[in-house]
């Protein structure tokens, strides 16, 4: 199925939200990204990047966050190599959005490029939905892996995140390895069939 990632942005009853990226955008975060989703309602947003594409991207454009520290936070992944997960998770106190794939937050890769991306989605309401939750707590683990620092403005964020989604609390991420497993096999049996997710890689 195809999907327009430009029009993921423009889906209400979010609260909070997560991306990861290589290639750092400045603008495109700060004046597509942001402002569309607290015009939508999801006021609580983080941006994780690669801190040497991070620090080449704010050399280039020392303005381009212009709403960082107040509307978002852009929090920089240091590793000795590249860091290079393509990751969009949002969360509200009922549901989850899970897209995981090949595309930068960068207007190419939201906007121009045709990039890959598995798309998983978890709500209340839907019965079918429920292990998809497991995968959702899975990848919130795994991102905030990398928000363990400094910083009163990434704490409070991600402390408003757990309050506007105590369902993850409940959600048990060992068990999003059985749902994978699961879906893996079910596509095996039936080709046309689409595995909706797999386990964020671990640190």
């Amino acid at each position: 199925m195809r999907i327009k990632l430009i029009d993921e942005l423009r889906q209400s009853g979010w609260r909070s939200s997560i991306m990861t990226t290589y290639s750092v955008d400045p603008q495109f975060y700060d004046r597509v990204v942001a402002s569309r989703f607290r015009a939508y309602g999801c006021e609580n947003n983080i941006l994780i990047a690669d801190a040497a594409m991070l620090d080449q991207a704010l050399d280039a454009d020392p303005a381009g966050f212009q709403g960082a520290g107040r509307r978002y936070v852009v929090a920089p992944a240091r590793v000795a190599g590249c860091f290079h997960p393509k990751v969009s998770l949002r969360l509200a106190p009922d549901k989850a959005r899970l897209l995981i794939g090949s595309a930068n937050v960068t207007a190419a890769g939201w906007g121009h490029n045709q990039e890959i991306t598995t798309a998983l989605t978890w709500s209340r309401r839907t019965a079918a939905d429920a292990p998809a939750a497991a995968v959702v707590r899975k990848a919130f683990d795994y991102l905030k892996v990398w928000l363990q620092q400094p910083g009163e403005a990434l704490a409070y964020k991600l402390d408003l995140m757990v309050r506007q989604a105590p369902w993850l609390a409940d959600a048990e991420p060992n068990a999003a390895r059985r749902v994978c497993e699961t879906r893996h096999q079910a596509r095996h049996d039936n080709p046309e069939s689409v595995s909706l997710g797999a386990p964020a890689p671990s640190r």
